[in-house]
């Protein structure tokens, strides 16, 4: 495969740029910043698409405010040809054409190069300075299994360093020599401690089952102890309990009997006194409240009556509010009528001008009708047609004028005929004198014949030039007269399509485009005036209707008003509506005043009526309650004791329910305690024996509690079975660790041998391939590239012509810097054409790669670069213009030139 054109419409500072490959290798050569690492990348994405995929990240993106893109033409290994086009968008784009079938690709790779991913093609195919330095004290173990040991499986790891990380896992299962710490010693030596700790369990038992014994016996007293002190604290909570119980009701029987009638005392409430005289208070106030209530009354009727007849039509007509508004719009559209008038003018002034500039007559309204019929791309065409056709006959006219008549051919003058007859005939006579003299006299005859001979030839292409020029001329003259017919046809035909329009004559015969666009004009000017002047009538109807309703409105309220503008009158009257409106909600207020007013009257009504009854109320109860009373101060004063008594007689009984809330009958529970309740001598002795059994009891519970502290401790140690069991497990996880050891000792040797047959299988063909190019490179110095095995990996050495190896480390002396850089890049032309055997062949991309080679291995290095060019695409890049013209000259190929940032830029 190979790029034929590389379009980069916007790629880095490339805008608008197009690259032409030559069919051999390019040479692309520039100055620093002139875009050769940006024209390397371009490359690689067409090839894999834009990495990173996100405008932000991108590092090419175009600072122009442009999306990046770029489409390249290929040519593909079997002749074939191929297009690719790249943009990057919110989601990478691109489109491959090959075969004359499409394919979205998105950001995937080229189909012709998914045989390599990015990662490889990088390191093998697009090879900068930095690559060849990176094996500057570098193993060659790492090179080695980056090139050869897993080509082109970006997923797959060095076999070898799976093999390593398998032996290690392995050694940790178990190890042959027991040396580190492998899981198998670690569960052995777990093993060992476990049967230790089984041993000691079993002598921890039996102290256990002592204690637990002991444990029981304290457990059986406490549960004894808890017995007798539940009851005798029962007996003697209930005996305290009764016994505040009975005296507290020989109290309130007490209280009782103060009291007198129990049901009188309670309605005579908290405070009599209070009570009578609030009752008073309140009649003075109802009665001040009733003056209040008359006076507010005829207020408010005045109120209502200040609204008038005038008042209630204004508020009934829907039409007064907003009149001014409406009238001052209405006035608006009169002031914009006039403006559409002029406007009206204006457009019929522009549409006169444009008649009288194309038709011959004046200007009528079928005119218009005419013009709306008219198509005008059929109108334009024509006029296109009858141009080209006059445009043609001129042509035709012009070659006819152009034609020359046919030249005359050169003859040789009669004399010469002449001349040479008159000799002949001479040198005839005196021949018969003399008979030498007789070959003149042939060879003037001879001269006269050829004179003859030649103008009559002359004369013959003469005529015959002659006939030519005249059918040519007759063509010509036909060509002519049908470019004639065809103007005729071609005015004609716009002559039949404006035949309704008073046209001149001479613009119908010259049917130029120009009467298309006059004739456009003409319409556009016709349509502008048509659109205004409905406009204006629109208006004006509309106008005529808006101020008959407003003047109706003002007639219909008694408005009169001068002829102009109506704002004014309908403002004044919408000024009475807001009076209007002011006093009907006054007359509201004053309804709404009225009607609360009489509620308030029924209110009053009722709370009279209420503090009677509540009055005497209050007087019966006084009554019943001291009715032996000699006035109503002493009646008040004895009904506020009576009441204090029931108060404080009320508080005992609420404070003994609240002392006593499960008690529902107290004088039952009195009497069903009898002679079981503790008094005195006897209820001092039974808190003392309560103290003893508390005594005793915080003593057992504190040996309890030591014991239940050693059990635990105890328990807490693995029993018998517990280690029993984890010694089953240690000795099943062992063999377990056996058999993992086994199976990976058994994947370690599949992937070593899988890995010795790949290198059997690949090396050779690289190595081979890359012998043959260090070979060309270093002209013969350096014959072969082998690995030699040994220390548990491969080294790379280079044979020389005489026989003998080399190294090639990074660390090594025996090689310089240049022949390591060679031997790396041989080694990578072998393995890029390894990988595309049977798949196309990508391009190879290298940047500076030679620059530090001597002259003869860089003249050498670029034969067998020319060589590959017949089968692979090379483009070398290089900021050297003198180094880039050499490479070009020995590859016989043109250097293709990028201009430095300062040309650029301009």
């Amino acid at each position: 495969m190979k790029v034929r054109s590389l379009d980069l419409a916007a790629f880095g500072a490339f805008l608008d740029r197009r690259l032409e490959f030559p069919d051999g290798p390019a040479v692309v050569m520039g100055p620093n910043e002139a875009g050769k690492t940006t024209l390397f990348n371009a490359l690689t994405t067409i090839l894999y698409g834009f990495d990173p995929a996100n405008e932000a990240q991108f590092p090419y993106t175009p600072r122009a405010g442009r999306r990046a893109e770029l489409e390249a033409d290929l040519v593909l290994d079997s002749g074939a040809s191929a297009h690719v086009r790249r943009r990057l968008m919110a989601s990478p784009d691109a489109q491959w054409e090959s075969d004359g079938g499409r394919e979205k690709l998105a950001n995937r790779p080229l189909p012709v190069a998914d045989h390599v991913d990015r990662r490889l093609y990088k390191a093998v195919y697009a090879l900068t300075i930095e690559d060849m330095q990176s094996l500057e004290g570098e193993a060659f173990a790492r090179v080695e299994q980056r090139l050869l040991g897993e080509l082109g499986n970006s997923w797959q790891r060095p076999a070898r360093e799976v093999a390593e990380e398998l032996d290690q896992a392995a050694k940790r299962q178990w190890r042959r020599d027991k040396r580190g710490k492998s899981r198998h010693a670690e569960l052995k030596k777990e093993h060992g401690e476990r049967r230790k700790d089984l041993k000691a369990a079993k002598e921890h038992q039996g102290a256990l089952r002592e204690k637990e014994a002991e444990r029981a016996r304290i457990g059986e007293r406490l549960a004894v102890l808890d017995s007798r002190r539940h009851a005798l604290r029962a007996r003697i909570e209930r005996s305290e309990s009764v016994g505040h119980l009975k005296r507290e009701l020989e109290r309130l029987d007490r209280l009782r009997e103060s009291l007198g009638d129990p049901e009188a005392a309670r309605a005579l409430g908290a405070d009599p006194r209070r009570d009578w005289e609030q009752l008073s208070r309140a009649e003075k106030d109802l009665n001040a409240r009733r003056r209040e209530w008359a006076e507010a009354v005829a207020r408010e009727r005045a109120r209502r009556a200040a609204v008038t007849v005038e008042d209630r039509a204004l508020l009934r007509d829907p039409e007064v509010p907003g009149l001014a508004a409406v009238a001052a719009k209405v006035d608006e559209a009169g002031d914009a009528l006039a403006g559409q008038r002029e406007a009206e003018e204006r457009a019929r002034v522009e549409l006169m001008e444009t008649a009288e500039s194309v038709l011959e007559a004046d200007w009528r309204e079928s005119y218009g009708e005419t013009l709306e019929a008219l198509t005008p791309a059929d109108l334009r065409a024509r006029c296109d047609a009858a141009a080209e056709a006059r445009e043609g006959l001129r042509d035709a006219e012009r070659r006819l004028a152009d034609q020359e008549p046919a030249r005359p051919r050169p003859r040789l003058p009669r004399a010469y005929l002449v001349a040479s007859l008159a000799l002949a005939a001479a040198f005839g006579s005196a021949a018969v004198l003399w008979p030498p003299l007789a070959i003149p006299a042939v060879a003037a005859a001879a001269g006269a014949a050829a004179v003859l001979a030649y103008n009559r030839a002359m004369a013959s292409l003469e005529h015959q030039e002659q006939g030519a020029r005249e059918g040519v001329r007759e063509a010509l003259q036909a060509e002519v007269d049908s470019a004639r017919t065809a103007q005729q046809r071609a005015a004609a035909a716009v002559a039949e399509l404006t035949a309704d329009l008073p046209l001149p004559r001479s613009a119908l015969a010259e049917a130029r485009p120009e009467l298309a666009d006059r004739l456009e004009a003409l319409r556009g000017a016709w349509r502008r005036y048509r659109a205004v002047r409905q406009e204006r009538e629109r208006a004006e109807q509309d106008w005529q209707r808006r101020a008959g309703a407003v003047a109706e409105v003002l007639r219909r309220h008694g408005v009169h008003r001068e002829a102009g503008p109506l704002h004014p009158a309908a403002s004044a009257l919408e000024e009475d509506l807001h009076a209007a409106r002011r006093r009907q909600a006054v007359a509201d207020e004053a309804r709404e005043a009225l009607a609360d007013l009489a509620r308030r009257r029924h209110g009053l009504r009722a709370e009279d009526a209420e503090l009677t009854k509540n009055h005497e109320a209050l007087a019966a109860r006084l009554a019943r309650a001291i009715p032996d009373a000699g006035s109503l101060e002493e009646c008040l004063d004895r009904a506020g004791e009576v009441a204090a008594a029931y108060h404080r007689w009320q508080e005992g009984w609420n404070a003994l329910r609240e002392h006593y809330p499960d008690v529902s009958d107290p004088r039952a529970r009195v009497a069903l305690a009898g002679d079981d309740l503790l008094e005195d001598t006897a209820l001092q002795e039974a808190r003392e024996e309560l103290e003893e059994l508390d005594n005793e009891r915080t003593g057992l519970r504190e040996e309890a509690a030591r014991l239940d502290r050693d059990l635990e401790e105890g328990r807490a140690l693995q029993d018998v079975g517990l280690i029993q069991g984890r010694i089953a497990d240690i000795e099943q996880e062992m063999e377990e660790a056996e058999r993992e050891h086994d199976r990976l000792r058994l994947l370690e040797r599949l992937v070593r041998e899988a890995d010795r047959r790949f290198r059997e299988a690949h090396q050779p063909d690289v190595l081979r391939r890359a012998s043959a190019y260090l070979a060309d490179v270093t002209g013969g110095r350096y014959t072969h590239l082998l690995m030699e095995e040994g220390g548990g990996s491969d080294a790379l050495c280079v044979r020389d012509a005489e026989g003998r190896q080399h190294m090639v480390d990074g660390e090594s002396a025996e090689l310089s810097r240049g022949t390591r850089d060679q031997v790396f890049f041989a080694l990578r032309l072998a393995v890029a054409d390894h990988l595309d055997s049977s798949h196309e062949r990508l391009p190879l991309l290298l940047d500076e790669v030679l620059v530090h080679w001597d002259g003869a291995r860089q003249e050498a290095g670029l034969q067998g670069l020319l060589q590959m060019a017949g089968d692979r695409q090379v483009v070398l890049f290089t900021c050297h213009r003198e180094f880039g013209e050499r490479m070009a000259r020995l590859l016989n190929t043109e250097p293709l030139s990028l201009p430095g940032p300062e040309v650029r830029a301009e």
